[in-house]
């Protein structure tokens, strides 16, 4: 949040460089524990899905660059949508009991729609900032923290589903 009510005009550039660092550290200290757990199914699967989610992010980046300037804008309203669908799955989801149908419905909601909506988001963010470039905002910090939450968020759900086919 520091990042996102600081500006690269208003507050030194160091100040924010430190709150990228936190950020970015904070985050791996808390996936830590899910590693954790990954690695004691199979070794090879935190390489696996890192590589996969490598993959993805490099695809749609190429999707966005070589697709028509501002057509991937255009997906900004329905990802948002798609993020409160997530948000709504989220909170019903601390709800219901996991003994209940509905856990394994919500489950695969949250896991499967979160990985293709930030898969899309990967394309949108690398529109926006191209055209935030071009109307002469380069606020990098704030690029960077967009695409490493996406990045994140992919890898995790990646490493959930390799963690969930694993046949140890």
């Amino acid at each position: 949040l520091g990042l996102m009510y600081t500006s690269k005009h208003t507050h030194s550039q160091m100040l924010r460089a430190g709150l990228f660092a936190a950020f970015t550290g904070l985050s791996g200290w808390a996936m830590a524990p899910l590693l954790l757990v990954a690695l004691k199914v199979s070794p090879a699967i935190v390489p696996q899905a890192l590589a996969i989610t490598t993959g993805l992010f490099g695809t749609m980046t190429a999707l966005s660059l070589f697709a028509k300037p501002g057509s991937m804008l255009r997906l900004g309203v329905p990802l948002g949508a798609g993020m409160l669908m997530l948000l709504g799955c989220g909170v019903a989801g601390m709800f219901v009991p996991v003994t209940s149908a509905w856990y394994p419905l919500l489950h695969s909601i949250n896991l499967y729609g979160g990985l293709g909506i930030f898969t899309l988001y990967i394309a949108y963010d690398t529109q926006n900032m191209i055209n935030e470039y071009e109307m002469g905002e380069d606020d990098h910090l704030k690029h960077a923290v967009d695409l490493f939450i996406n990045f994140k968020v992919i890898f995790q759900r990646v490493l959930l589903l390799l963690m969930g086919r694993s046949d140890d």
